[in-house]
Parts: structure tokens; C-alpha cells; sequence
């Protein structure tokens, strides 16, 4: 007798687990393996999962621990040379990994590798210009480039940086540590380098918004209304001296991270993984002047319904700080650095996204690579 076959489950797309969901997986399965490989004396206080892994290494007696983290910027997927010179490409390569240094609890990075794909039909001078922003980065921040690799691509660049960094246990701070009733804050604005984007995009006449900006000229962004926009995206700055400072303080975060990803996704990330929910108050959230021009200058002639709030929550690229803390540890904090309230932490899974008491009608997840 003919044996009937079972039909097999179809197949899940890479796009439909999701990257975070992904990144879930490797976390998940690595965790289990990871003692096997740490020698005697060397304890993770932080595994993989966070901004950065933070390890202990036990017969260090000032109790100082060593972070390590790594970071991929991929042509045509994170970065576009028409958009931005070769040179901001390596400055934005370092800036994105001591960002992790900072999201970490304040890490100060002392060294790091940078590992290279290359095309074989690029112009020289623009591997030069990487590498001199790559140089200028590491130089500001006094962290030595230690040296890498570099390897054949078939097609476009590809920079991976792993960055060190050394800090004191009692400075480390995870993603993990809120609790009920927290607030959740934020260092700069939100919205500015996606808007850049946009700009920059709508001038070449590639992608962004759906604007296309024909009351502007022809030519490249002006230094004027948009320049402080086309800055935010290509020359980025991270905050690891404030990082540095409230990490001090008496009034410490409780969970923190950079929004490298966006702010929803910061939220959604904290919330996860201290197994609460949230509540982020969009009008609470701080937008610059010049972002605000834009969107005047642009709601009009859009139908997109999560204008501006797009931008703001699912833009990324600012690589400021989302951090909670205690209701009683806000003040302190505040005279440390400045930052802004822009939510607060609940119980249960969801998080919310609120706009005049209203809540936001969408699914709201940040940037992700899948």
C-alpha cells in the first residue's frame, strides 16, 4: 500500500521571523554555550543580548570590567554613497559603535578592530577617505585602531567594527533593570537624521517619504533650513560623556540603550526585557525647530497618517539615550545632563504609544533589518 506523504509546513521567509525575533534566537542558543568558552576567572555580568557584553575579569582588583561590542554598516542597506561622502561613512562606523559603549552604562572605549569589504572596481581615494574617517572618529574619542582585515566583496561595502571598552561593575547598566512606575527618558530629539534622509533622498530622486522636493532647486541640501537635518544623518554624535556622567550619579537609570534603532524601539526593547509594558506620551517628546519646518513644509502634500510620527519613532540613527529611572532619582539626574520625560514604564506586555491621551492606532516597532 502507497504510503500517503504528510504534507510539510511551508517555509517561514527570513523577513517574517523578523530581525529582533532573530536576534532572539542567537541570543537564546548562545547563552547556553557560553560558559564553555570563558576562561577560569573571566565571568559575563552581561551576556549578549544588550548594547554591549560586559565581562568581569575576576582577579582585576578595581573590580573593572571589560566591554566588547561589534557593529555591521552594510552599502545600500544601512548607508548610500550618493547620500553621504566616503568620509562620514567611516566617521558614522565608529560613532554607531561607541554609542553601544555608552548605552552600556558609560563604558570608555580604549580600542577597537575594523574589518573591511571592498569592491575590486572602487576608486582608491575613496578606501582612503573611509579609512580617514574612520581615523578622525577614533581619534576624537582617543581610541586606537588596533588594525582588522580586509576582504573581497562582490558587491558593495561593508564595514564591521568590534569595539573595547573598560568600565567598573558598579557602572554597568542593562536593558533589563525597570520597574513599574519608572519614567522613561531620553537625551536630544527625535526625528531629525530620518527627516535628513528624506531630504536627501528627495533631492537625488531615490526613496524617502514620497516627497519630491520641486520648490527647493535642483542642487544639494542647503546649509540653511535643512542643513542642521542632513547633519543629524550624516555626522551623528553619540553621548558617551553623558552616559559617563549619569552613570555616576546618585540617581542612576535603572535600564538603558541607545535609539540607534528608534525610540519605539527602545521602548518595546526595555519593556521586553524587564518584563513590563510602557506608555510613551508623544507629546512629550522632543522635536528641533527644524524638524518641525519640515514637517510643516511637507504634511500637506502627504497622506501618509503616521506623519510625522514615523520619523520620530521608527527613524533611528540619533544614538541618543532611552533610559528609566525612578521617580525619586529624576532630580538627581537632571543635574547631571539634560534630557527629557517622554513616557512611563507599566505592567503587562504592551506598549503603548499616546498621543494627547489618545492612543496611536498602528503597530509601531522601530527600524529593523528584516
Amino acid at each position: 500500500m502507497r504510503r500517503m506523504r504528510k504534507n510539510k509546513p511551508p517555509r517561514k521567509s527570513f523577513a517574517a521571523i523578523g530581525e529582533f525575533a532573530f536576534i532572539k534566537k542567537i541570543v537564546d542558543a548562545s547563552r547556553r554555550d557560553m560558559r564553555m568558552g570563558l576562561p577560569a576567572g573571566i565571568k559575563a555580568v552581561v551576556p549578549n543580548g544588550d548594547d554591549a557584553a560586559v565581562l568581569l575579569i575576576k582577579p582585576s582588583r578595581s573590580r573593572e570590567c571589560l566591554a566588547v561590542s561589534a557593529d555591521m554598516l552594510v552599502e545600500g542597506v544601512h548607508f548610500d554613497t550618493s547620500l553621504m561622502s566616503y568620509h562620514e561613512i567611516g566617521m558614522k562606523a565608529i560613532v554607531a559603535n561607541i554609542s553601544d559603549m555608552a548605552a552600556i552604562g558609560g563604558a570608555k572605549p580604549f580600542c577597537c578592530v575594523v574589518c573591511l569589504a571592498i569592491p575590486v572596481d572602487i576608486n582608491v581615494e575613496n578606501v582612503d577617505k573611509i579609512l580617514s574617517g574612520i581615523r578622525l572618529a577614533a581619534r576624537n574619542d582617543a581610541l586606537s585602531l588596533l588594525g582588522g582585515d580586509t576582504v573581497r566583496s562582490r558587491k558593495g561595502i561593508v564595514i564591521s567594527v568590534t569595539i573595547l571598552g573598560a568600565l567598573a561593575k558598579n557602572s554597568v547598566i542593562e536593558r533589563r533593570g525597570a520597574s513599574v512606575g519608572d519614567l522613561l527618558c531620553a537625551t536630544g530629539t527625535f526625528g531629525d537624521a530620518a527627516a535628513g534622509l528624506s531630504v536627501l533622498s528627495a533631492r537625488s530622486g531615490r526613496f524617502g517619504l514620497g516627497i519630491e522636493d520641486e520648490r527647493r532647486g535642483n542642487g544639494k541640501p542647503s546649509s540653511g533650513e535643512y542643513g542642521q537635518l542632513v547633519r543629524a544623518y550624516r555626522r551623528p554624535r553619540h553621548r558617551l560623556s553623558e552616559a559617563i556622567a549619569i552613570a555616576a550619579s546618585s540617581g542612576r537609570p535603572t535600564a538603558m540603550m541607545d535609539s540607534s534603532d528608534g525610540l519605539a524601539a527602545c521602548a518595546r526593547a526595555i519593556s521586553s526585557s524587564s518584563g513590563l509594558g510602557a506608555r510613551v506620551f508623544l507629546e512629550d517628546v522632543p522635536l528641533s525647530r527644524s524638524f518641525m519646518r519640515w514637517t510643516t513644509l511637507y504634511a500637506s502634500g502627504l497622506k501618509d497618517p503616521k506623519f510625522p510620527w514615523r520619523a520620530v519613532l521608527e527613524g533611528g540613527e540619533e544614538y541618543e539615550l532611552v533610559f528609566t529611572a525612578s521617580r525619586s532619582s529624576i532630580a538627581a539626574l537632571k543635574k547631571r545632563i539634560d534630557f527629557s520625560i517622554v513616557g512611563e514604564m507599566t505592567r503587562g506586555p504592551d506598549v503603548d504609544f499616546l498621543l494627547h491621551g489618545k492612543k496611536m492606532k498602528g503597530e509601531w516597532r522601530g527600524y529593523e533589518n528584516f
